[in-house]
């Protein structure tokens, strides 16, 4: 494979003209055979069903689950292990960085978030799509995830149909305008994988957590892979870290602006994540922590205030001002975001969903290592 430093840069505006033709395809089908409702009662089906295969998928379903059933014949089922290992080891700080860092890099992409903003997809049902996202991580980094019908697999090709279906029916809603693209479109895709990739790795130093190069390039492996299976095309997928480094980069100069979406979305998230975690104590720390994880830039674009770390995390005021001096590169903070990983963790496992779908799932053997309770 090709070196990163003699790989040119795709041209990302073409790709922004192009969706996923295979899922594009099944949905379409399923669409002229009877209609917008068709659609609507498939997404209803995907989001509420946690079988490992939906029940009654039309005939153009069921082949497009046989057509992506495979993982890519370049897949590395050591990196993957790898890749995984490392989920198992810090899954929750890993978790809080997608979520505090991954997510609000994904809003201040003024474009992407406008699509989220157009589905409402994310302001209604807050709290039930920052928890699907938690478990689609979870599900996907576990061992085993991407076996033959495995649980992994089939949860990522219920994202693509997912994303395929909002795709289609936006691209059709008379208020879309052509000139923004298409919807969930292939530069787009391309950002929120590396944004889940990419991104939460380079959060964990935040964390306090040091990562050596087998695991980086395990975890990028990994979401290379899974990139691939969600329809990014493998032109786009990054090869080594310094190519991902570089497409992310590129994507940010090319998308990071203010946007009252993005704003919007990400003061959705905020709120959400505060009512998500037990207890009152981590309620001012969530901005606080957007800004140390996602990075000022990134949290003053999307207009997420400061926020304060309650002096009962640190112990003394001293420690408090020192962090707020040092601000990102705190040890202190580090500390705190530490803290808050594991109670993010709990709160997800206890959350009410309103009896709509099963419980937050989390393997036995990694809430033990993780230190939390069911």
């Amino acid at each position: 494979m090709p070196g990163s430093e003699t790989r040119p840069l795709p041209d990302l505006s073409a790709w922004r003209e192009v969706g996923d033709p295979l899922a594009d395809a099944a949905v379409t089908a399923l669409m002229e055979a009877d209609n917008a409702g068709a659609v609507h009662r498939l997404l209803a089906t995907l989001e509420e069903n946690d079988d490992s295969t939906p029940p009654a998928l039309p005939p153009a379903l069921h082949r497009f689950i046989e057509t992506t059933d495979e993982l890519p014949d370049w897949a590395d089922e050591q990196l993957i292990l790898e890749g995984q290992r490392l989920f198992s080891r810090h899954g929750p700080a890993m978790s809080a960085a997608l979520l505090c860092g991954s997510l609000p890099e994904c809003y201040a992409a003024a474009d992407g978030a406008r699509v989220l903003s157009f589905t409402k997809r994310l302001q209604r049902g807050a709290q039930r799509r920052i928890y699907e996202t938690a478990q689609f991580l979870v599900d996907v980094m576990t061992p085993g995830s991407f076996a033959p019908k495995a649980r992994g697999l089939r949860l990522i090709q219920r994202v693509r149909l997912i994303h395929a279906s909002v795709r289609v029916l936006t691209s059709r809603d008379p208020n879309w305008d052509v000139r923004w693209g298409v919807p969930v479109n292939q530069e787009d895709m391309l950002g929120t994988q590396l944004a889940f990739g990419i991104a939460v790795l380079d959060a964990l130093p935040r964390f306090g957590i040091d990562v050596n190069d087998d695991e980086i390039e395990g975890y990028l492996h990994t979401w290379r892979v899974v990139g691939f299976l969600l329809g990014v095309h493998p032109d786009l997928l990054p090869v080594d870290l310094p190519h991902a480094r570089a497409l992310r980069q590129a994507i940010r100069t090319r998308h990071m602006r203010p946007s009252k979406h993005g704003t919007q979305l990400a003061m959705s998230l905020v709120d959400t994540l505060s009512v998500l975690v037990p207890g009152t104590t981590f309620d001012p720390i969530v901005p606080a922590l957007v800004h140390h994880v996602a990075g000022s830039e990134v949290a003053e674009l999307l207009e997420v205030p400061k926020g304060h770390v309650p002096a009962v995390l640190r112990g003394t005021r001293v420690l408090i001002e020192a962090a707020d001096e040092l601000g990102d590169a705190s040890p202190a903070m580090a500390t705190v975001a530490s803290i808050f990983s594991r109670a993010l963790i709990q709160g997800l496992l206890w959350v009410n969903r309103e009896g709509k779908r099963a419980e937050f799932r989390i393997p036995t053997e990694i809430t033990q290592l993780w230190g939390v309770h069911v």
